[in-house]
Order: structure tokens, then C-alpha cells, then sequence
């Protein structure tokens, strides 16, 4: 008997129990779904949360403080206002800044600038975060594509690029294109911006800051108890170039969701620095904290230890891949654990009917030796 014949012969017989071989056939096609959508689901999940990080390159991204400030202590909600208050010898000043833009493999360095402001736009006014950044991350991610308009020029450009989310909390119906675009009915004409049509038009901030012209009103300290601190206001008129949509919730934190202008503009823009406790507390640095941008995630732990060399501190979200990876493979694990079961079950089914079909061909299998079948020829036959 030929491989032919034997195939031929193994199809007639699996023909004859229709009902036996789907059942057995949709168990096995149930129990390898089972596994492949469970592994499939984790490792899409895996993928989505990661790719959502090297969107905004964050894998490739360290922030620094000073020796007595420590990102994760200040995080978990632990502060040591002693460390906080003690004097160092390393503060983060230009001269620190450009040392570490000088390191090989460091892209990007800039300095922490962020602060409350209110702005006015369209003769709204919103309070909102001000984040100043270099014209040079107009050239990296999430800034290299923005959805309307571009990034500022230079760092002294008088320009600014907002977010959708300040216009969609300054109440603004935004539609994307005012020729394909519908009004809604239930809207307000005055509501309703387009958004390219905001490219090139002038925002007004608002910055705040101390009169000194009547810092006598301070006194005496009862005054500054009721909330009378002298303060003016200062306005600042830039000129819209880009609008940047926040694509997922893990850039929300990293480049806020208000008003982003050139590093030196910002810088100039009078305000409060009382936002964060380090403001108050570190008044024996330049800057509070410090974010570097580096080439190649593979190059991140080799700048790490350059700049914790000139005893700095520092925290990257790199730091934790390993232990994002644990988590993600013991889910993985898990939801691979019920698929196998889910396989080891049709297993069972299909070793069941192959018990079964032997048991009941017992004498066609003794014709088949009778006639000079062989054992291989039988195994395979039933295989």
C-alpha cells in the first residue's frame, strides 16, 4: 500500500464519523485560538504601551537634579527638608548645562521651565501651564511632525505652539478644516475656531510678578496674611506657528498640556517662582531640574554615568524598562497558561477519539496484519 492510498483511505474513514471529526476538529481549532489571542493580547498590549513611549522618545530621555534634590524620594511623597536646604557644592547652572550638552551622544539638553500663566486668545482668558523648550526639539519627536503649523525658529523667537487640549478647555469648538468641515447647530457661532486658521494668529500671555513699586504694602505682615501681596501683571504678545495634539496620555506629563514658546522667550516672561517646593527651598542653583535627550536608547546608560559622575542627579524612565518588562512577561505567562489549558483540553479530546477509533477498528486492523500490512503501515494510516 502506497502513501496515497493510505491518505486516501485515512479522508474515507474520518468521512464516515462527520459529526466526530468536526467535534474534534473544533476543539482543536478552539483550544490553539485560545492560546494564540491570549500571547496576542499581551504582546499587543506590551507593544502599544512601549510604542506610546518611543513616540515622545521618553526611553531616550534623562532628567536631572541636584545632588539635594532626588526625583524619587520627592515622588513617593518622602521629603528630607534638611537635604533639601543643604548647601551644595554642584548647582545646575549654564556652566553644568553645557558641560552636558558637550558629553558624546547627548542630543538635546534644556533647562526646566514651567510655570502657570493665563493667556487670552480670541478675547478668552484660561489659566494654564507655560513650558519653554530650545527651537532645536523642533527636529525630535513629538515636535518634528505637529498636525498644523510648525515649530518656533529660534530660542528668543517671540512665537509660541499650543496644544488642542488648552483650546478644547477654553471651551472652542475646534473643527480641523473650515472647507470639509460642518458647524454644529448646537454651538455658538463665537465658539467655533478652525484650527489652521489659528497658524499665525497672536496669543497674549499673562505673567505675574512682584511690584516692587509698592513692596511697602507687605508691611505690616498682616497684609500679606489677607492675600494682599503686591503683584502686576505683565503681557506678552507671541504669535501662534503650530498646533500639537496630545496622540496618547503618556506625553501629557512630560511637555504639558497649555502653551509651549521658545526657551529664552520663556525665560524673559515675568512670573512667581513659588509652583514647587524645590522652587522655594533651592534657591542655591539655577535650575531646579534639567532634561537631556540622548542619540540611542542603547547609549542612555553609558550618558547616565557621565553625568552621575559630575555628581548629579539623575532618573530615566529606561531605568524601569527591565522592570516594565517583568510585568509585562508575567502577564504574558499567565494569559499563556489559560490558552494552554484551553489546548491541553482539545489534546485530551483528540487522544479520546483516537483511543476510541482503535478500539472500534480492532478487526479491521486484524484483517489489514491478516493480508500483510505492516505496524508502520497501521500508524500511519491511523496518524
Amino acid at each position: 500500500m502506497n502513501f496515497l492510498d493510505m491518505l486516501a483511505l485515512g479522508f474515507e474513514n474520518l468521512w464516515k464519523s462527520k459529526l466526530r471529526t468536526f467535534l474534534t476538529t473544533l476543539g482543536v481549532v478552539i483550544g490553539i485560538g485560545a492560546l494564540t489571542s491570549m500571547v496576542s493580547f499581551g504582546t499587543g498590549m506590551q507593544k502599544n504601551v512601549t510604542e506610546s513611549f518611543k513616540e515622545n522618545d521618553l526611553f531616550t530621555t534623562i532628567m536631572v537634579t541636584p545632588p539635594n534634590i532626588d526625583l524619587q524620594t520627592l515622588s513617593g511623597g518622602s521629603v528630607d527638608i534638611e537635604k533639601l536646604t543643604q548647601k551644595s557644592d554642584i548647582t545646575l547652572n549654564d556652566s553644568i548645562l553645557a558641560k552636558i550638552k558637550e558629553i558624546d551622544n547627548v542630543e538635546c539638553a534644556y533647562p526646566e521651565i514651567n510655570f502657570p500663566v493665563k493667556v487670552r486668545l480670541l478675547n478668552k482668558e484660561y489659566k494654564t501651564s507655560l513650558r519653554a523648550l530650545p527651537a532645536e526639539m523642533g527636529n525630535l519627536r513629538p515636535f518634528n511632525k505637529l498636525e498644523y503649523g510648525a515649530f518656533f525658529d529660534t530660542d528668543s523667537a517671540e512665537q509660541c505652539v499650543i496644544t488642542w487640549h488648552l483650546l478644547e478647555k477654553m471651551e472652542f469648538t475646534v473643527l480641523q478644516d473650515a472647507k470639509k468641515s460642518e458647524k454644529p447647530d448646537s454651538v455658538s457661532e463665537a465658539n467655533i475656531i478652525y484650527a489652521d486658521s489659528l497658524i499665525g494668529k497672536d496669543i497674549t500671555v499673562l505673567g505675574t510678578t512682584v511690584d516692587y513699586s509698592n513692596l511697602f504694602q507687605l508691611f505690616p505682615f498682616v497684609h500679606a496674611q489677607s492675600g494682599n501681596i503686591p503683584v502686576k501683571t505683565v503681557e506678552k504678545t507671541l504669535k501662534i506657528t503650530g498646533i500639537v495634539k496630545n496622540k496618547n496620555s503618556f506625553s501629557n506629563f512630560r511637555f504639558g498640556r497649555g502653551i509651549l514658546v521658545p526657551l529664552k522667550t520663556g525665560q524673559k516672561i515675568p512670573h512667581l517662582g513659588l509652583t514647587s517646593l524645590t522652587d522655594v527651598m533651592n534657591t542655591n542653583q539655577s535650575y531646579t531640574s534639567v532634561w537631556v535627550r540622548v542619540r540611542d536608547m542603547k547609549k542612555i546608560d553609558e550618558v547616565n554615568d557621565k553625568i552621575k559622575n559630575m555628581g548629579l542627579n539623575t532618573f530615566a524612565i529606561s531605568d524601569q524598562l527591565d522592570e516594565i518588562k517583568k510585568s509585562f512577561m508575567i502577564m504574558d505567562g499567565l494569559l499563556g497558561a489559560v490558552g494552554t489549558i484551553a489546548l491541553l483540553i482539545s489534546a485530551l479530546g483528540i487522544i479520546n477519539t483516537m483511543v476510541m477509533s482503535i478500539m472500534e477498528r480492532t478487526r479491521e486492523i486484524g484483517i489489514m496484519k491478516a493480508i500483510g500490512g505492516s505496524d508502520k503501515e497501521i500508524k500511519l494510516l491511523f496518524f
